[in-house]
């Protein structure tokens, strides 16, 4: 991907290895970036992702590599989201084909404060299953401006309900990549 212009850039960030690669990549670039955090009070690892992503920010701050601006991160506690009767239907819709977390459910309910906010989530490595191998049954993704989106022509009412307003910056690298 390639941005060469201030531009505002949201992410889902949780401090793991697919967010963060991309969070790397983000601060080489000439952005502003704003990293967005949902809280899940279930998560066991909420304090350890908390702490990582601070981190994590103070030592891409120190590197002569970073020209990104990097905005605090926007902690979104899931359990005050409001109801959205049309993403928990495709979510439950798509559910009773595919196996998908339930972070899709809320995911795509923030996403639709932030829309192109970009999500960590490669290509399958050789194994089965994976996010992209079961959304495929629904629809597909395409790229445009350098961009990785939903093709809406080819996908199912949904898939759109579900990814419409996220985009997929790492979509075509495997985690190998």
């Amino acid at each position: 991907m390639t941005r060469h212009d201030t531009s505002l850039v949201r992410i889902f960030w949780t401090g793991g290895w697919d967010s963060t690669y991309r969070l790397v990549e983000l601060s080489r670039m000439n952005v502003t970036v704003e990293p967005i955090y949902c809280i899940d009070k279930g998560r066991g690892s909420l304090e350890i992702e908390r702490a990582a992503m601070k981190k994590i920010l103070n030592v891409l701050h120190d590197k002569p590599e970073t020209i990104a601006k990097f905005l605090p991160i926007r902690e979104i506690d899931i359990e005050k989201l409001p109801e959205n009767k049309e993403i928990t239907k495709a979510y439950k819709t798509i559910c009773k084909s595919v196996r998908l977390g339930s972070q899709y459910e809320w995911l795509a309910k923030v996403a639709i404060d932030y829309p192109g906010i970009e999500i960590g989530i490669e290509k399958p490595d050789g194994q089965l299953g994976g996010w992209l191998t079961n959304m495929e049954k629904f629809g597909t993704l395409q790229k445009v401006n350098g961009i990785w989106k939903i093709n809406r022509a080819v996908s199912s009412k949904e898939f759109c309900s579900l990814c419409e307003n996220i985009t997929f910056p790492l979509i075509d690298m495997t985690e190998t990549e």
